[in-house]
């Protein structure tokens, strides 16, 4: 009898140690997605998330201070000018809470971003995402599917590793799909960032 509850006791303490250590699930919130928010950008104009009239809501997740959000100004910019004209609808979300606007309006000029931007201070958009780092792209149809949340391409293949050019151009990809009317064949990759600061005590994590 001891042997077999001290086997039991041992089984148990594995299976709540594999449960804190197990990664967090790759699998995309596609009920939270669905769901409509309306929230103000950081002109005051009230956007629906996901926007009904466009083909697809793109949300590109930034922190103003993160180096490799901030490499990719170039790329996102070039993204939003090719895929605005075809229907899609493009947001920057600034994922710190405490952010001055005037020093989002700054960071938005320095890099040439032209997205309107959203601060995501009640973390409304993290939460139907679930969104963990900065730069990370969520596509979302008029419809509420999230249809690929991820990295924006494989130039970074872990911290300190990058590579010369990109191979993969994964939210490229996930829009030429949703254009041609077909499925996103690669719905969720592992993005390379500044992780996404936890809310302060007492703040929300999520939700209207």
């Amino acid at each position: 009898m001891y042997l077999i509850h001290r086997a039991s006791l041992v089984c148990t303490f594995c299976a709540l140690l594999a449960a804190i250590s197990a990664p967090r699930s790759l699998a995309i919130p596609q009920s939270a997605a669905a769901e409509k928010s309306v929230i103000a950008d950081l002109n005051g104009v009230r956007r629906t998330i996901p926007d009904p009239k466009a083909r697809a809501t793109v949300l590109i997740f930034t922190m103003h201070d993160c180096p490799i959000a901030n490499s990719y100004a170039p790329e996102i910019s070039r993204i939003v000018r090719q895929y605005s004209p075809q229907g899609f609808a493009f947001y920057m979300v600034y994922v710190e809470p405490d952010i001055p606007a005037e020093r989002i309006r700054k960071h938005l000029r320095e890099f040439g971003l032209s997205a309107p931007a959203i601060q995501d201070t009640r973390r409304v958009l993290i939460g139907r995402t679930g969104a963990t780092v900065t730069p990370e792209a969520a596509v979302i149809t008029g419809e509420g599917k999230m249809v690929y949340r991820g990295r924006i391409d494989d130039r970074y293949l872990d911290f300190g590793k990058r590579r010369f050019a990109p191979e993969t151009r994964d939210l490229i990809l996930a829009l030429e799909a949703v254009r041609q009317g077909k499925p996103v064949k690669t719905a969720r990759t592992k993005a390379v960032g500044c992780f996404i600061p936890d809310p302060p005590a007492g703040k929300p994590r999520g939700g209207n």
